[in-house]
């Protein structure tokens, strides 16, 4: 993924954190779209379905017309564009979905790394004051070495 500079930010790893959380943020709201339009597809869907039937029983009943075929082939039609609107809403909401989860998984691949990131600054930290110690006179070499390849173990 191409990290985007943000005004304000300081460094790398702060840009890609946003951009997970950027993935988050339009993976919900487009989940949200298509549940919308899904619905109302099928909504719509079962309301053309219904005067479909209602025809029929009409014509049934009281006999077919021109208007009435018209009627009903408006009907199918509009059903079938419905049709197109559920399909169209199911892929937002697959395609939200997906960046909801990309933006998990990025957000979380990128917090590890900063607190990878934490673990050696802080090691780091800790071996410069062991080597501080060292040249002091505070901590023999031996100790010194037996306390840097326990720091090294940690990492």
């Amino acid at each position: 993924m191409r990290n985007v500079d943000i005004p304000g930010s300081q460094n790398e790893e702060e840009n890609t954190i946003m951009n997970g959380k950027n993935l988050r943020i339009v993976g919900i709201v487009s989940s949200i779209i298509g549940f919308i339009i899904t619905a109302f597809g099928v909504y719509k869907y079962e309301e053309a379905k219904g005067m479909v039937k209602a025809l029929g029983q009409g014509s049934a009943l009281f006999g077919s017309t021109d208007s009435t075929y018209r009627s009903e082939a408006i009907w199918l039609s509009s059903m079938n564009n419905y049709r197109i609107v559920i399909i169209v809403g199911a892929i937002i909401l697959v395609v939200g979905i997906i960046l909801l989860i990309s933006g998990i998984i990025n957000l979380k691949k990128e917090t590890a790394k900063i607190e990878n990131v934490e673990v050696n600054v802080s090691t780091n930290g800790k071996m410069m004051e062991l080597k501080a110690m060292l040249d002091n006179g505070l901590i023999t070499s031996d100790e010194f070495e037996m306390k840097k390849k326990e720091l090294l173990d940690k990492m």
